[in-house]
């Protein structure tokens, strides 16, 4: 695990964006690994090693199991270095663990990374699972600019506008509880707060 986890005096604030931000994904229902699949067909073929191990994961992680969750996971991106929905899970529960481990966040990181070279590049669910784990790690700044590659993309996302608008506002009370009210960044996000919220009437 690397990385570390900074500013944390803002950390449980920050989290409490991130957690509004957007939903983690959800878990599968609790089922024994299947060892045949049917495929569109309706012809049932054998599972491969890496769904084999996927499933196995599942069931794992929805037993809240998450070592041996991850080391299922990471057996089946062994076997198949694309296997999106591995990436998604792995990533998914290491955000779990991190609850109690915080340096758990910079392997989610890295998990989503790794995720976004194999998904379109225009695919919003990745940044916002991203900045969700940046908002945790502490880092807001690297969060907005995920969030502001969303909104790129899909420039009406009033959630989005929202949460750069609640993101910039905690950072500008932040400063001013500090007494930094001088401080030109902090009037830079007082604007940047105020031009969200009116995107989102806007929209």
């Amino acid at each position: 695990m690397i990385g570390t986890i900074r500013n944390l005096g803002i950390g449980a604030a920050l989290l409490a964006v991130a957690v509004v931000l957007v939903a983690a994904p959800p878990a599968f229902a609790t089922t024994s690994p299947r060892l045949q699949a049917e495929d569109s067909g309706g012809v049932s073929v054998d599972l491969t090693p890496a769904q084999r191990n996927y499933q196995r994961g599942l069931e794992f992680m929805n037993n809240s199991r998450f070592l041996d969750a991850v080391e299922q996971f990471q057996l089946a991106i062994d076997e198949d270095p694309e296997y999106i929905d591995g990436y998604r899970r792995l990533a998914y529960v290491y955000t779990q663990m991190a609850n109690s481990e915080v340096d758990y966040y910079q392997d989610a990181l890295d998990t989503y990374e790794e995720l976004s070279g194999l998904l379109p590049e225009d695919d919003v669910d990745v940044r916002r699972q991203m900045a969700f784990v940046l908002f945790a790690m502490g880092e807001p700044d690297e969060a907005l600019a995920k969030i502001e590659e969303i909104l790129v993309i899909t420039p009406e996302s009033c959630p989005d506008w929202n949460q750069i608008g609640q993101a910039q506002k905690l950072q500008a009370d932040r400063l001013k509880a500090e007494g930094n009210e001088s401080d030109p960044d902090y009037q830079k996000r007082i604007d940047s707060a105020k031009e969200a919220f009116i995107k989102v009437t806007e929209f």
